[in-house]
């Protein structure tokens, strides 16, 4: 993964390509395209209509977060804010009879579908998320990694953050990361970023400088890199984000891990992305 980095856009700001018009050719769905690089790898928002259909697609491996509504794959039903894997071959067929949205991770397997295990799927509202501190700012959140860091598609994560909590010093890291904001709101040097604000940086790129905002935010992490590299602590510039210790509420917000009821009541991004 190579290419300019991308410092926060908003999804809802970019245009919709595929067909829109209800014609057979829709049953594909349509896609906002965040990121694309020589390989073939892509990032997108994609939207399956009603009756969505679509077969595997062999050579490629997607990785995908269910924004809204529901979706099968290979067989398998994946829910709001489910994530999954799939090798595109003849059996991995996908289908939304009442419609989804999802954020596809998709790259070309090559010759490894037979030789790499994907990451299990999970029902990311149903399973227990890990606590996380930092002593010295007095932050904490709950974060959930949904792959291995040796995964082929990257390691990738997600973090519930409470109002105010985990500002994040300017920094740069040996792994090419990926940041989408499924729900709340991240402050930072570009001003506000809400729900759909999506950001990428190769490595050895400066960033930072964020806050959580209200009323807390849930974001997705990938990072992309060999296993050694992950292990690594970034490298710190400076901070220009002073810490904000925060009275821990019950739960955090928004509770992804805590609290599934919230969750599906907000329905992340689902008809926000026009």
């Amino acid at each position: 993964m190579t290419g300019v980095p991308i410092d926060w856009v908003q999804v809802q700001d970019l245009p919709w390509t595929g067909a829109a018009d209800g014609s057979a050719a829709d049953r594909a769905g349509r896609t906002k395209l965040l990121r694309s690089d020589p390989s073939g790898a892509t990032t997108a928002v994609v939207d399956c209509p009603p009756g969505f259909q679509r077969p595997g697609q062999p050579g490629t491996l997607t990785s995908f977060v269910v924004l809204g509504g529901a979706i099968e794959v290979a067989g398998q039903v994946h829910g709001h804010l489910g994530f999954g894997q799939v090798w595109g071959d003849s059996s991995a067929a996908w289908s939304a009879p009442a419609g989804a949205r999802l954020l596809t991770f998709q790259q070309p397997a090559g010759d490894s579908g037979g030789r790499l295990r994907l990451a299990d799927p999970v029902d990311t509202l149903e399973v227990e998320w890990a606590l996380a501190t930092d002593p010295s700012s007095g932050s904490s959140w709950r974060e959930l990694e949904l792959t291995p860091a040796g995964n082929p598609a990257g390691a990738i994560g997600l973090r519930s953050l409470a109002v105010g909590d985990a500002p994040v010093a300017t920094h740069r890291h040996d792994w090419d990361e990926e940041v989408f904001i499924l729900d709340g709101e991240r402050l930072g040097p570009a001003g506000a970023m809400t729900a759909g604000g999506y950001a990428w940086r190769p490595r050895g790129t400066w960033h930072g400088g964020f806050r959580t905002g209200s009323p807390g935010a849930l974001v997705l992490v990938r990072r992309v890199a060999e296993p050694a590299a992950l292990a690594s602590l970034p490298e710190q510039r400076f901070s220009p984000v002073a810490p904000v210790r925060v009275q821990r509420p019950a739960r955090l917000a928004p509770a992804a891990a805590a609290n599934a009821e919230l969750m599906a009541e907000r329905q992340t991004l689902t008809g926000r992305i026009d």
